[in-house]
């Protein structure tokens, strides 16, 4: 098996309409999928990340999805920085 190949894996179906999910690290990675996977079964997603340009990526991928996202700019290795 070559490295570009993917393993798909089937996942049923859930529905999270009103599930509020906050996740930290959304901007790229497992953390994107996180994000992404959560809306599209139709979460609101609150999601944080110091990187902006792909935490505005990640919210724009999730624009047609059932769920809702919304990205904070924070950076939480900085105690301070989650209060505001």
């Amino acid at each position: 098996m070559s490295n570009d190949s993917a393993v798909m894996i089937p996942i049923p179906q859930w529905n999270a309409s009103g599930t509020v999910a906050l996740v930290s690290g959304g901007a790229r990675g497992i953390g994107r999928g996180i994000v992404t996977s959560l809306a599209s079964f139709g979460a609101k997603v609150v999601f944080g990340d110091r990187d902006e340009i792909g935490g505005r990526e990640t919210a724009r991928l999730c624009q047609d999805l059932p769920g809702r996202v919304l990205f904070c700019e924070v950076d939480f290795s900085v105690p301070d920085a989650w209060s505001q």
